[in-house]
This record gives structure tokens, C-alpha cells and sequence, in this order.
């Protein structure tokens, strides 16, 4: 499941429809943590960053859940809308220069690569290879600079004939060759694929990042620069208010037999709030116009709070009857205290004398005992060595 506004609201992600060509029920899932620890083949979870944006790279599979088999890799361009599958099984894959650069190097059983690399300069919907060393090579990582502002990628192993560490560092400046001018770059906007239109909590967002068919590169000039405008609302700018809940339409309906206190919505000093139509906007939302007046009434009630208007008291003159029954009550109040108060001091003090005797008697039988304790590394000692103190440092000894 993803979600596109903070978890507001979730659904499940959309398949390439290659791969769900005649399927009633076709997802498409993610692997990333628990599939590891769960033994699955994946070196890598989902990867993005704020300077790539709208770039997604991720293993998956298509089905009706997570499976061992069938992964691949997929690319998103447009924010988790739509996915590509790239690559068929495991890979190691990084984005690079501000997301135009893709890279993958396959990811076999054991460590072992193919001395490859794949790169993609369009969003991973072209892929190129060159081989990066010519010796049988043990694949160990695949490092980018943090901010993503370099075209420079180290791919680090050693080869299996003299042991030796290598650090490849592959520079993809050369291919590229100019750097990013400002007719380069094309208007991206955000959830432009979505319900919303590219309005996410009022607003809408563009930014500027290199076009698709253009060979340049960006560097560490580039920095992603963002316009936001705002949006008239929508429905999707209200939620449901406070005693209210989404029903199956997707409507907001109040809960059965719940009382609003007014007090919710009046803060102290307001004399008048507007009476609910059970939506309230989204926290942060900026959105002006559009349709408030079909989710926010305009109508206005007055708060409780107000002093309850006087009665009339009747007075009351004291007799001697009174005050005999007062005496009684008086009475009767000390006698119940005195029974419930005595016996609770009588148990404490019986547990502060126990604790003290159990105190002052340890103190007068107890010795320094010295103990020991070996702490075993894993997969170094067998229990019989631990018994009886046998290893290698003794030995050395």
C-alpha cells in the first residue's frame, strides 16, 4: 500500500499493466527490510531522495503478495503512480547526479558479479553496461556521493585469483560531456497522476529537473528549485471531524449516540463557533474557494459556558433536632474512620518490622561471594571449553 498525503489516505500500488494482462486481482509489492530478514534474495529496499524527484527504485513482485521468487526491479518516474519493471531479479542500484543517473550491477548467489554495470541516463527507460574490471571480480558494494550532486559511482570487491581489494571509481562526465544548461530542465509536477491534479493540502508544486532526451549532466550547480501556487479546494482538502467517521462512501456520518461537547469548539473567551457539518480541513491545509461551503457551515451557534441563572434559596433556621442529628452523623463519621484507619497501621507496621528483621539478618549471616562469569563468542567456544576453561589463549599461555 502507498500513501500520498501524509497517510491520510492509502491504496495499493499500481502494476505495469504488461504484467497483469488477463488477472482479476494484480498488485504490485515492495520488498524491503522484512523481506531481508525473511531471507528473500534482495540486496536493496526502496531508494529515493528529495534531490531526485519523482524517481522510485525498488524490487518487487506482481501477484497478490510478497514472493521469493519473480522479483525484479522497478523504476518509478512520477512519485509511486506508475512503475516500469527494469530488471529481471536481484540487484545492487543507486541514483545519482540529482536523479540523472541511474545504476544497477547484477546481484548473484555468493557475491559474484559480472563485471557489469548498467546505466541509464532517461529514468531507467533506456539501460546501457560497460564491464568496470576484467579479472573475476567479488562484488562487495556499490557507493554515491550522499547528496546525489555526482556523476561519479565506486564499485568496490577483490578478485579471487590474488586476493586483492579493489576500489573502481567510474566517472560518467566523459559520456555525458556538457553540463545542464536552463532550457535542460522541464517543469515536474507532483501528483499530477493522482485525484488531485497535483494539489496535495492546498497547493501546488513544481519543480524543475533535467528533461528526459537531454545528454548533460547537472553536478552539484544544480539544486532543485520549487514554485507552489495555490489550489481551490477539493474534497479530498476536508476529513472527518471530531465524532464523525468515514462510512463506506466515502462519506463523513456521525457516530451513533455521541454527544460533541461544545466546548471543542469553543477555546476560552469565544463567544460563537460554526456549527459542524462533520469536516474539518486537513491540518496544514491551504487551499482557498472551491467547495468550503459544502464542507465548512457558515452558520454560527453561541457557546455554553454562560453563568445558569439564580434560584431562589429558602432559608433554613437550625433547631435543637438538627443539631442532635449533626452530633450523631459526627459520631457515627469518627467510629467508621477509627475501624478502618487502625487495622491498616496495625498491617504496616507488621511489614516495616518484617523488612527490618529480614534486613539486619542477612547483614549478620551473609559473606562476599566472588562469581564468575565467561562470556562466549558465537560460533568460537564449544560447551565443553566453557566448562572447563580449554582454549586457545591457554594454550598460548
Amino acid at each position: 500500500m502507498i500513501s500520498f498525503d501524509r497517510g491520510g489516505r492509502w491504496q495499493a500500488l499500481n502494476p505495469p499493466a504488461s504484467e497483469c494482462a488477463g488477472a482479476k486481482e494484480c498488485q504490485l509489492h515492495l520488498h524491503h527490510y522484512f523481506s531481508k530478514q525473511r531471507g528473500v534474495n534482495v540486496t536493496h529496499g526502496v531508494i529515493s531522495h528529495a534531490n531526485a524527484p519523482g524517481l522510485i527504485m525498488a524490487h518487487g513482485n506482481v501477484g497478490l503478495g510478497l514472493k521469493y521468487d519473480s522479483i525484479g526491479v522497478y523504476v518509478s518516474q512520477d512519485g509511486g503512480y506508475n512503475w516500469k519493471r527494469v530488471f529481471d531479479g536481484a540487484y545492487h542500484y543507486a541514483i545519482a547526479d540529482s536523479g540523472g543517473l541511474l545504476l544497477a550491477v547484477p546481484a548473484l548467489g555468493g557475491g559474484w558479479a559480472q563485471s557489469k554495470i548498467y546505466y541509464s541516463f532517461d529514468w531507467g527507460s533506456c539501460w546501457h553496461w560497460t564491464t568496470f574490471i576484467s579479472e573475476r571480480f567479488h562484488f562487495t558494494g556499490l557507493l554515491i556521493e550522499p547528496t546525489l550532486a555526482s556523476t561519479d559511482a565506486a564499485v568496490w570487491g577483490y578478485t579471487t585469483d590474488d586476493s586483492m581489494w579493489h576500489v573502481n571509481t567510474l566517472d560518467f562526465k566523459s559520456i555525458l560531456r556538457r553540463p545542464c544548461t536552463s532550457s535542460d530542465y522541464d517543469e515536474f509536477v507532483p501528483h499530477l497522476a493522482g485525484n488531485t491534479r497535483g494539489c496535495l493540502f492546498g497547493y501546488k508544486e513544481t519543480i524543475f529537473r533535467r528533461s528526459r532526451d537531454k545528454l548533460c549532466y547537472g553536478g552539484k550547480e544544480y539544486q532543485p528549485h520549487a514554485t507552489n501556487t495555490t489550489c481551490r479546494c477539493t474534497q479530498f482538502d476536508f476529513e472527518c471531524d471530531y465524532g464523525y467517521h468515514n462510512n463506506y462512501l466515502g462519506h463523513c456520518v456521525k457516530e451513533p449516540n455521541f454527544l460533541v461537547p461544545k466546548s471543542m469548539y469553543c477555546p476560552p473567551g469565544q463567544k460563537t463557533y460554526h456549527r459542524t457539518l462533520g469536516y474539518r480541513f486537513v491540518p496544514g491545509d491551504m487551499c482557498k474557494g472551491g467547495v468550503v461551503d459544502q464542507f465548512i457551515s457558515q452558520q454560527t451557534e453561541a457557546c455554553s459556558g454562560t453563568s445558569a441563572p439564580k434560584s431562589k434559596v429558602k432559608q433554613h433556621f437550625p433547631t435543637n433536632h438538627d443539631s442532635n442529628q449533626v452530633e450523631r452523623k459526627k459520631k457515627g463519621g469518627v467510629n467508621v474512620a477509627a475501624a478502618v484507619l487502625i487495622p491498616l497501621a496495625l498491617i504496616v507496621l507488621v511489614v516495616v518490622a518484617i523488612v527490618y528483621y529480614k534486613k539486619c539478618y542477612r547483614r549478620e549471616s551473609s559473606k562476599f561471594d566472588y562469581k564468575y562469569s565467561m562470556l562466549a563468542q558465537e560460533h568460537e567456544y564449544s560447551r565443553k571449553d566453557l566448562l572447563t576453561g580449554d582454549d586457545d589463549d591457554d594454550d598460548d599461555d
